[in-house]
């Protein structure tokens, strides 16, 4: 329930029964592999990666709710399967981001040394700010279930895509 300082590897396999569940402020620059469904949960929780961050194809990661924090300072978050965060804050600071984090209902920061190319998906009720990159795309997905609403309170730049559209699931 403390701070879990990760400079080895983290593998968070299927295995038999039972839910994965990390419940700790989780400081990662060394290697994380999810491989199986996991939640990242911890109160006021403050997440950082600044190496390898990966989530294997089939795999979801899923962070939500109680002001939960995920900083992207560095290295590679590589996602082949799904990161999904729900009322919560995503931090891009740095590094590097393959596949499409979902963000519903959250925060999305980009800091100025968040200049990668990158995709966020925003759905629901969310807020961004920071400037969008060349070669960021930002989409906001409305859904059969959920309008969505993404609202910048200062404004900004954008030299990236902003993409309005609706998808038929989720």
């Amino acid at each position: 329930s403390g701070v879990l300082v990760n400079t080895g590897t983290i593998n968070v396999e299927a295995g038999t029964g039972g839910g994965r569940q990390i419940s700790a402020n989780l400081t990662n620059s060394g290697t994380v592999n999810i491989n199986t469904p996991t939640t990242l949960f911890k109160a006021a929780g403050v997440h950082t990666n600044s190496n390898a961050f990966n989530i294997a194809s089939g795999a979801t990661f899923t962070i939500s709710g109680s002001s939960q924090v995920f900083n992207q300072n560095g290295g590679t978050l590589g996602i082949s399967g799904v990161f999904d965060m729900t009322t919560a804050t995503f931090n891009f600071n740095g590094g590097n981001i393959s596949g499409t984090p979902i963000l519903t209902n959250s925060t999305l920061n980009i800091g100025a040394g968040g200049t990668s190319p990158a995709t966020f998906s925003m759905r629901g009720a969310g807020t961004i700010s920071g400037d969008i990159s060349t070669g960021q795309t930002i989409l906001v997905n409305g859904t059969s279930s959920y309008n969505t609403v993404l609202t910048a309170a200062n404004g900004f730049t954008n030299a990236g895509t902003i993409t309005l559209e609706n998808i038929s699931s989720t």
